[in-house]
């Protein structure tokens, strides 16, 4: 008895879900069939072949039986309600939505695209300031160190510069007349070696801080020029009777 009962309510069930999606089918038939009324008809243009999906040609069937046209008809007059203007929001509501979203979108695409091209413009700029700036930089730092190392040197030139001094007053108060006609050759010897002295202690002093210095750097700075031509000078000078004879 019961399996009957619930064979019967299973059975009622499916009658009302029956009845209920023809009433929807019938008042969507009505709805679609109300909208593509078309007061004036219009002039045919060429045909065209369209294979609709199954759902829609029984929904085509439906409604031919319905209003007593044929399909043929009935997608003309649909196919010209949606493509009215005076029924865009029926037929392309949605679409027109997108279209505007789309529309929307690329005009914020296009001004993000145009930050995006400013920032990296402005990068750019920043790059090119920058290697201007460090360009820069190492130009002063190549000629700060250029310029230590003429400081240094004349600086210790300087100190020694007492000791020259000194070998001046003994060159002077000398009671060797040889010594005082070779006073410019003494002299020009002396500062000589001062000087390479000075380039060679410069050397060292790199050397101490741990600083990297060729042996180019210190041999083109000034001083160092200075020593060859102390030494041009000296070997331009006459040379005593004695030295030539003691030579050959």
């Amino acid at each position: 008895m019961s399996e009957w009962s619930e064979k019967l309510q299973t059975d009622e069930l499916v009658t009302k879900r029956r009845h209920k999606s023809r009433d929807m089918r019938k008042r969507d038939r009505e709805k679609i069939v109300k909208n593509i009324e078309l007061g004036i008809e219009s002039k045919q243009g060429r045909p065209i072949s369209v294979r609709p999906y199954e759902d829609d040609h029984k929904k085509l069937e439906e409604i031919a039986a319905e209003t007593g046209e044929n399909k043929s008809a009935i997608v003309r007059r649909m196919i010209h309600f949606a493509l009215t203007d005076r029924h865009q929001h029926f037929a392309s509501g949605r679409c027109q939505e997108k279209l505007d979203w789309l529309i929307r979108t690329g005009r914020q695409n296009e001004t993000v695209d145009l930050a995006v091209s400013d920032n990296i413009g402005e990068i750019r700029e920043s790059i090119d300031r920058m290697e201007s700036e460090l360009e820069n930089a190492l130009e002063l730092l190549r000629q700060g160190s250029s310029l230590i190392t003429e400081i240094y040197s004349m600086s210790s030139m300087s100190i020694s510069s007492l000791n020259l001094v000194f070998t001046k007053l003994i060159e002077y108060t000398s009671s060797t007349p040889n010594d005082r006609k070779q006073s410019v050759v003494i002299a020009s010897t002396a500062m000589a070696e001062l000087i390479e002295h000075a380039v060679s202690d410069l050397k060292k002093c790199l050397l101490f801080h741990e600083h990297v210095s060729g042996n180019e750097s210190l041999d083109n700075s000034y001083l160092a020029t200075k020593v060859r031509i102390l030494k041009q000078r000296i070997d331009s000078l006459p040379k005593p009777a004695n030295q030539i004879a003691t030579e050959s």
